[in-house]
Parts: structure tokens; sequence; C-alpha cells
């Protein structure tokens, strides 16, 4: 009974939406719309192969591929920027700690927590994870920002901003591609280990086997003595 509740409203939804959009089909058969198709179409037979127009297609076809390549290189650039500071990985492997854990137990307080002046005191890096964190959210919302926004809103945006020529169809493209790419970017980055959690672990893993090995000495230098 819900779902054909649903069903019914969903329905009315798009009656109401077809019908205030003044959606008239019956304009597909007009004849003087027809007529229109049928000048437009014979209008491209024979097609135009003089001189002058060939070459002002082959320059408009020149400056489009231009304008794509240009456009697409901004985008690329721009998007591997954006995709790396949104890589949830990188970040945090950037928020881990950097400092031995000889020296957090040496400052640790009786309860076992570090304070945070003997973790930025062990681990320059401390300062910077605010900002490291800030810097993936703002990319991650300026991505989602520019894929969102389509194409032929941007070029319009674009021409306000700079007029009418090629240089707003290269920002245009550039902008909305980059926010596709960038997001791409940070999936593919968000796969790949992290290199430098990789080192921090495996200098972790060390210094505790050096510690244990530490002990081990100690207590055998102890019990020669005592023999």
């Amino acid at each position: 009974m819900k779902r054909l509740a649903l069903g019914g409203a969903v329905g009315a939804a798009f009656i109401l939406c077809w019908v205030g959009a003044g959606l008239e089909p019956s304009s597909l058969l007009d004849p003087a719309n027809l007529r229109a198709v049928a000048a437009f179409v014979r209008g491209l037979f024979p097609p135009d192969l003089s001189p002058g127009f060939l070459r002002v297609a082959a320059g408009a076809t020149v400056r489009t591929l231009a304008i794509s390549v240009v456009g697409t290189a901004l985008s690329a650039i721009l998007g591997l920027c954006l995709g790396v500071l949104a890589t949830a990985s990188r970040v945090e492997a950037w928020s881990a700690p950097r400092w031995p854990r000889s020296r957090a137990a040496g400052a640790a307080e009786p309860g076992g927590a570090v304070p945070a002046t003997a973790s930025i005191m062990f681990d320059p890096e401390a300062r910077l994870r605010p900002l490291r964190a800030l810097a993936y959210a703002v990319a991650r919302a300026t991505l989602a920002l520019l894929r969102s926004i389509p194409e032929l809103v941007w070029v319009l945006l674009c021409i306000l901003a700079v007029g009418l020529g090629p240089f707003a169809g290269v920002l245009a493209l550039g902008l909305h591609t980059a926010g596709v790419l960038g997001k791409l970017y940070a999936e593919t980055l968000e796969e790949v280990p992290c290199p430098r959690g990789s080192v921090a672990a495996q200098a972790g893993s060390a210094e505790g086997a050096r510690e244990r090995n530490g002990s081990r000495g100690g207590g055998r230098v102890a019990e020669a003595a005592l023999v």
C-alpha cells in the first residue's frame, strides 16, 4: 500500500511538472516547424566547398583543437594539485606521530597521556596538521564545486569574467574537467600505500626491536654479575 501511494505521488508530481512546463508534443508535427526543418536540411546540400569557406572552417577547427589541448592541460595540472590535497590517506599519514616511542614514554604524564608541548617538541609537524586537514576539506569542496557546475554555465561565467574569445573556452573546459580529474586522482592515490606511513611503521618496529634487545642484554649482564 505504501509503495502504491508513493508511486501515485511521484506520478502526480510528474504530471504537475509536465503541465507547469507547458510541454506540447504536438508542436513536433506542426506544419510550420516541419517546413523549417526541411529547409534547414535542404540547406546542407550541396556542401559549400569554396576556398574561402574551407579556410574559415580550417582555422576554426585548429582553434578548437588548440582550446581543447590547452584546457585539458590546465585541468590536468589543477586537478592533480587538488587531487593530492584531497587524498584522505595522505592526510591520515601526515597526522600520524613522527617521534620515537622512547621519547613519548619519557614525556608521557602519569596517566599515560602525552602533553601537547611534548608533541610539538618531538614532532615539529604537529603544528601543520590542522592546516593539512583544512587544506583537505577545502580541496574536496573545491573539486565538488568544479565538477557540479556544467560546462555551459562555466562558459557563461568565464565570458562574463574575461569576455568572448578562446580564453573563456579554455577556462571553462579546464575548470570543469579539473573537478572530474581531481576526484579521479584522489581516488587513485587513496589506493596507493603511503610511503611515509610505511617508513614510520618500519622505524617504530626497528626501535621497538632495539629496545627489546637492550632490555635482554641488560638482563644478561645482571645475571652474569650475580654469578
